[in-house]
């Protein structure tokens, strides 16, 4: 109480200082991240690190309220204090490790009845060992924060891309960095075409690609690698191609994206980017969702300010209420369409005169075929629709002429077998809503190639250049 209400800071101060962290005190303890002093709240990122309070305990809305209280604090001294947290939180995966790894070495010594000089931490271990330790590290650090989950709190999305730049700049070693990033190309995206990749592996190493892209200076080393590695842009579009029908739709996500850095290589390449692209624009049997039940399923106290409970009319709603600078909110694949036509947008910038002519000219087939297939393939779904909303009709009057033999209604009626008649009728309702679920499938496919057309539309307005001499060219 004292920590909370006394208007002494020095009383509020020695309160945190000596508070035992428990689970009844921890939540009030979070709350002190809101401390007006500066200094009280570096004291309770202190006091979570001193305690070793692993973010995984915490409920999934008070880990990012206290990593965005943190990272996001003016007060540098607020920031250090919450980069050391969450170094304290990665460390921790590493020292279990450590702990099992040692532990069966004894096991070892005891068994073979030999001792063995035991190396000092990081000694002896190849690139290999490095590269899997780091990535493993990375992986459970990053499970804990559900990045699906931000796929509809575009804010929550950023916050985890500044994780990932203290994660590479304050908190993973320079040299397990370059060891890292040196084989999870050579293996995940050469060797395995990123197929065996978690979202978070690919997200962090995105976004980690973004980073050190913007600060050239400070991580040379790490872009020489990646210039020197990586795939080059048709090897790339292979992965894309091979990989977007069979992941989520955080991994498909982030592969776009990484492919949006990648456009700065060869003519080729780019040719088969455009391909790739094209094909997931038409393809509307790829139709990726983000499944929200479990965000949904929430207690009203797993939320609050930082990660708000949404509905699904708020979540469209600040969809179409967002600039088009701003972060995206992903919900399903029509949501990525606006990233693949701002990528074959940003081809249109070459030099080359033809392969812009040609960039023009896939665009205008996207729109195109689109709207062909909607034409032939609307006739036919509507063709069907009526079909079985006739049938719905025969066995509603079948229904109907049921019930009134079944009540007497019907003069000159024979005595009616009415265990009869009943299953008669259930096997009519049944009958009955079989052929509603097919409408309704109609429908979905209808609404779903219609919306599609729309977002390309859209995503075409939003990217093309109007020329001022020719309003009507673009």
């Amino acid at each position: 109480r004292s920590m909370a209400n006394d208007e002494s800071r020095d009383v509020r101060k020695v309160s945190l200082i000596n508070l035992q962290v428990d689970e009844t005190t921890l939540p009030h303890l979070l709350v002190r991240t809101r401390e007006m002093d500066s200094e009280i709240r570096m004291l309770v990122y202190r006091k979570l690190t001193k305690e070793k309070i692993p973010l995984a305990n915490l409920k999934l809305c008070e880990i990012y309220k206290v990593v965005y209280d943190g990272l996001y604090a003016r007060e540098q001294g607020v920031k250090d204090a919450c980069v050391k947290y969450l170094k304290g939180n990665y460390e921790m995966f590493a020292d279990k490790d450590e702990a099992v790894e040692e532990e069966n070495e004894e096991e070892e010594e005891e068994a073979t009845g030999r001792g063995r000089r035991r190396s000092k931490k990081g000694s002896g271990k190849d690139k290999k060992d490095v590269y899997q330790k780091t990535k493993l590290d990375i992986l459970r650090f990053m499970k804990i924060f559900q990045l699906e989950k931000t796929l509809i709190h575009p804010h929550l999305y950023d916050l985890m891309d500044v994780v990932v730049q203290h994660l590479v700049h304050d908190i993973i070693p320079p040299e397990e960095m370059q060891a890292y990033l040196r084989e999870f190309i050579r293996v995940e995206c050469k060797q395995n075409s990123m197929s065996k990749l978690e979202p978070e592996e690919v997200f962090f190493f995105r976004s980690l690609c973004t980073y050190i892209q913007n600060n050239p200076k400070e991580f040379g080393d790490l872009i020489s690698i990646i210039d020197d590695n990586f795939l080059s842009l048709a090897e790339f579009s292979k992965v894309l191609e091979k990989n977007m029908r069979n992941k989520d739709l955080l991994y498909v996500y982030q592969l776009l994206l990484i492919a949006d850095m990648t456009l700065n290589l060869d003519e080729t390449g780019r040719q088969s980017l455009v391909s790739v692209l094209k094909s997931f624009c038409l393809d509307l049997d790829n139709h990726l969702v983000l499944d929200l039940t479990d965000l949904h399923g929430f207690d009203d106290d797993e939320y609050n300010d930082i990660f708000p409970k949404k509905t699904e009319e708020e979540i469209v709603l600040q969809q179409y209420s967002a600039s088009f600078f701003d972060t995206p909110i992903v919900q399903n694949t029509n949501d990525l369409i606006p990233i693949c036509i701002g990528t074959l947008r940003k081809l249109l910038d070459d030099s080359n005169n033809a392969f812009t002519n040609f960039v023009l000219e896939t665009i205008s087939e996207i729109k195109e075929t689109i709207e062909r297939d909607v034409d032939d393939n609307r006739n036919e779904l509507l063709s069907q629709k009526d079909k079985f909303q006739k049938q719905i009709e025969l066995v509603e009057e079948e229904l109907r002429q049921m019930d009134e033999e079944a009540s007497g209604k019907k003069k000159g009626n024979k005595k009616l077998d009415l265990n009869k008649a009943e299953k008669e009728k259930k096997k009519l309702e049944s009958d009955k809503k079989n052929y509603m679920k097919k409408i309704d499938e109609i429908n979905e496919q209808i609404n779903r190639t219609t919306i599609r057309c729309l977002y390309i539309a859209c995503s075409l307005l939003q990217t093309c250049r109007i020329s001022l001499s020719d309003p009507g060219n673009f």
